[in-house]
């Protein structure tokens, strides 16, 4: 790898870093971790070559890729609509060599939708040479769907889960302010139901045995999402980690 690459690669990984970074929730005095996630690295995975283009260095775009790339912003720009459209923030381009190993992506935009000085919905869309979307919409259309984007609060949805049997049971030790039994909260959209979510994350909490004073395994936890519109809650999920704590 040449020294540009890697000055490449570090400011790419120090930008995931900072766009992944946490913020703070409150609801009624209390907050929240506000989980805005990591950007998708496939390109990066696969380690392909490719450039990076910003609206500092936009005019710097390859002249052979230009057609293509404004045909697939027209192509976003129709599926958002003007107003929801005028909400995202392009933060930059990808343009990788092609590979299939790579599912032959050529094109990652990276966009951010800010709602608020809090919550910030972060996601990318990969195409191909021909400018053809591979993968799933990050959002959905604004002709199937006028206003999707019009959210509400998630304080009423994290109050409600006081009466959630399927959230009360699992953190029963946490009754007496189940508030501590949530670990984060994050905006992100839900393909089965085609729509923004927020997804309320419980804590995970360890089932095995402690050896050594500390515990390696699955680490389980309750998921509840959401719509990120009307607050009706979509469904519960388990979700689980395996990580190793030790108790001090």
């Amino acid at each position: 790898m040449t020294l540009k690459s890697k000055l490449t690669f570090f400011l790419f990984c120090f930008s995931s870093l900072l766009f992944s970074q946490q913020s703070r929730l409150s609801c009624n005095g209390f907050k929240f971790e506000q989980y805005s996630g990591a950007w998708p690295a496939k390109i990066w995975d696969c380690r392909v070559r490719y450039y990076h283009y910003t609206l500092n260095n936009w005019n710097k775009l390859h002249t052979k890729d230009t057609a293509t790339v404004n045909k697939i912003k027209q192509q976003i720009f129709t599926r958002a609509g003007k107003e929801f459209h005028d909400q995202l923030e392009l933060v930059d381009l990808i343009v990788s060599r092609q590979t299939p190993k790579c599912n032959n992506i050529k094109y990652t935009f990276r966009y951010v939708f800010k709602i608020d000085s809090t919550f910030r919905y972060r996601f990318s869309l990969d195409y191909d040479k021909e400018g053809n979307l591979i993968g799933d919409n990050a959002f959905p259309s604004i002709n199937k769907n006028p206003g999707f984007y019009k959210l509400s609060s998630v304080c009423p949805s994290i109050d409600s889960l006081v009466n959630d049997t399927s959230f009360t049971n699992f953190y029963n030790k946490f009754k007496n302010d189940l508030r501590f039994a949530i670990t984060k909260v994050q905006l992100d959209y839900d393909k089965e139901s085609s729509s923004f979510v927020y997804k309320i994350y419980g804590i995970t909490m360890y089932e095995g045995d402690f050896r050594n004073g500390g515990g390696m395994g699955w680490w389980n936890g309750k998921l509840i999402i959401i719509n990120a519109q009307t607050g009706r809650k979509i469904r519960t999920e388990n979700y689980k980690e395996y990580k190793y704590t030790v108790f001090r």
